[in-house]
């Protein structure tokens, strides 16, 4: 579990605790404000034509979740997800091959979750799903909120390939 500790008396409430356990990083937060539609459009074409983007509903985010691909922390249920819930998927021959999708969503934004299956990894198959996700955010007003661990250099470089801009720094301890 991750932890970010929002004020001093809790950090060192954390470290009293749990001590010599705890795994310390630095997070990243990105601005999207120079996110580019056009980019984003441009970025989810560079797939195979065998390779299909479609939207996640309920189907789709039960087979995320049997197959160990994906939990959605932020919702009460699939069919919470799938009402409420944004999220995207590359499939080829019905095979789930990328996605990603709200893990977290509040009135104003969400929270990014995208996973890739390891043989498909490096072939722009995040990148299209995470800037058709972007698209679909942008033409909504949902902001899409994007962080990642300083030791994330996958997800640093697409956040940057995707046209996010790195805004803040921040703790966080890993608790056993």
């Amino acid at each position: 579990m991750w932890v970010i500790p929002i004020s001093e008396a809790w950090r060192a409430l954390i470290f009293q605790v749990h001590g010599q356990h705890l795994k310390q990083t630095q997070g990243i937060t990105f601005s999207p404000e120079s996110l580019n539609r056009k980019h984003l459009l441009y970025l989810q074409k560079r797939i195979p034509s065998d390779c299909h983007i479609q939207r996640v509903d309920i189907s789709l985010a039960n087979q995320l979740r049997n197959e160990g691909l994906s939990s959605f922390p932020g919702f009460s249920s699939l069919a919470d997800f799938a009402e409420r819930g944004i999220g995207f998927c590359a499939t080829i021959e019905g095979r789930i091959i990328s996605h990603a999708v709200s893990l977290m969503q509040c009135r104003e934004g969400i929270h990014i979750g995208i996973e890739t299956d390891p043989g498909f990894r490096n072939k722009g198959f995040a990148t299209a799903v995470a800037a058709k996700l972007l698209v679909h955010c942008v033409e909504r007003g949902v902001y899409p909120h994007w962080s990642a661990s300083s030791e994330n250099a996958a997800s640093i470089h697409l956040a940057e390939k995707l046209g996010y801009v790195r805004d803040d720094v921040y703790e966080t301890l890993g608790v056993p």
